[in-house]
């Protein structure tokens, strides 16, 4: 076989494998990150703190950490408002706090949407809660979540 009809052969197929990976990608929805990490199940939160006291505590990477509440139901984002609208198309958006071993504790904001699905589809599956100013040098032994406007978890995951 001559060179230049192996090279793109090869060629080829490495195009068709990227734009089936992508494909497959797309169906199967986002893999998780080496760094996320299951801290509570089903969950409900209304008015009163839910507390979660994660073993072992929750540690902070360089990198943007996030509580996600991987949401029950039909929630979309209003990033201008940084709230969430509720399936009743009302607007709230949940307390989420850290808490340090010393008790200090570290309010998060509403900073990004996780979509259930890579197809196109609107429909949000979490709200991730962080703050850049989280503090890197410490862990962090305790999540408090409440909101004013019941909802439901089916999973909490921090993503350090």
């Amino acid at each position: 076989m001559k060179l230049s009809y192996k090279i793109s052969l090869v060629t080829a197929v490495l195009i068709i494998a990227v734009v089936v990976s992508l494909l497959v990608y797309r169906r199967m929805g986002p893999l998780p990150t080496l760094t996320d990490r299951d801290i509570a199940g089903a969950t409900s939160i209304n008015s009163e703190w839910v507390e979660i006291g994660p073993t072992p505590a929750l540690d902070s990477s360089g990198k943007q950490s996030l509580v996600i509440l991987d949401l029950e139901g039909d929630y979309t984002p209003d990033f201008p408002a940084h709230m969430l609208r509720f399936p009743d198309g009302s607007l709230g958006t949940p307390e989420v706090q850290l808490v340090d071993p010393q008790g200090h504790v570290f309010p998060l904001q509403f900073l990004m949407v996780h979509h259930r699905d890579r197809t196109g589809s609107n429909v949000m599956g979490g709200a991730g809660f962080g703050s850049p100013d989280l503090p890197t040098d410490r862990s962090y032994t305790t999540v408090r979540i409440r909101s004013d406007k019941p909802m439901k978890c089916s999973k909490i995951i921090w993503r350090g």
